[in-house]
């Protein structure tokens, strides 16, 4: 089902989550011969889920030291 075909509240989760954005750089990339500024908005949001999940995993790992 398309996002913009579902309920409001179910669309403003989806447009939180990161697949969502990967889902929406794959179809762009597959369908236009030259995507270019489509893939701006989910390439940020896909590098900012990144980094957040990068800072949480330094932040909540215990450290090792010899």
């Amino acid at each position: 089902m398309p996002r913009d075909q579902l309920p409001r509240a179910l669309e403003l989760v989806s447009d939180m989550l990161p697949l969502s954005y990967v889902v929406d750089a794959a179809t762009s990339v597959a369908r236009a011969p030259d995507p270019g500024g489509d893939l701006v908005t989910p390439l940020l949001v896909i590098a900012g889920w990144i980094v957040v999940a990068l800072a949480l995993g330094s932040l909540t790992l215990r450290r090792r030291t010899g």
